[in-house]
């Protein structure tokens, strides 16, 4: 997660750039229209043409995950809603609540922003296929991986404060075994622009050390 890459394309990050703005534009439409609906079809709209038929979304509290697969690369990137200035459009009902919060021992080892986390991890109100947001995409992440016998690459991806639950997220579903379980997953990229500080030293080591492997 600290490494930066020593290349990457012009056409690979704008084709990053506009999966990771895909939560904010369902933030910003659900924060003006009040509409599911309307936010999901703007997102939609919005999103590369080869991807428009195979995009999942799940909210929990505060937080928002956009999982877009590419059948043309066999990815699967997930995404991360930001927060952008309180106050405005953008402010996708995120009460700051979860930057009130104090630390917490994420299960690869170390500490880590608590409420960014926690919404990661904590059992939701039963809207959920699985017991937390983790479980949700690691069940995506299987069923994607089914569909054929070609490795599914996996990336992680957001802007802000996405960006850092994008590295959280990231750790925790590496810390589930899934791609040591099936050798056909393959963790891929963790792209966390601009994140606020997510964890301490140990909890990056720790990450970068089974991300290796």
């Amino acid at each position: 997660m600290a490494t930066l890459k020593n290349s990457f394309s012009s056409e690979d990050a704008a084709k990053l750039i506009e999966i990771a703005k895909l939560p904010e534009t369902y933030e910003a439409a659900l924060q003006k229209t009040g509409s599911h609906e309307t936010a999901l079809a703007a997102m939609q709209s919005s999103a590369p043409e080869n991807l428009q038929n195979s995009i999942n979304l799940f909210r929990v509290e505060n937080t928002t995950a956009v999982m877009a697969y590419d059948a043309q690369t066999n990815s699967l990137t997930i995404a991360f809603d930001p927060t952008l200035s309180k106050g405005t459009v953008f402010n996708n009902a995120d009460k700051w609540d979860n930057f009130n919060r104090g630390k917490e021992e994420h299960s690869l080892g170390g500490e880590v922003h608590g409420g960014l986390y926690s919404d990661l991890v904590k059992p939701h109100d039963g809207s959920l296929p699985g017991d937390n947001m983790i479980d949700v995409i690691n069940g995506v992440i299987y069923d994607y991986a089914s569909r054929n016998d070609q490795d599914l690459k996996v990336n992680f991806a957001g802007f802000s404060k996405g960006g850092a639950q994008a590295a959280l997220a990231a750790g925790e579903v590496v810390s589930t075994g899934i791609f040591d379980d099936n050798p056909n997953i393959k963790l891929n990229n963790v792209y966390s622009f601009a994140p606020p500080g997510y964890g301490d030293q140990q909890y990056i080591d720790s990450f970068n050390e089974r991300a290796e492997d």
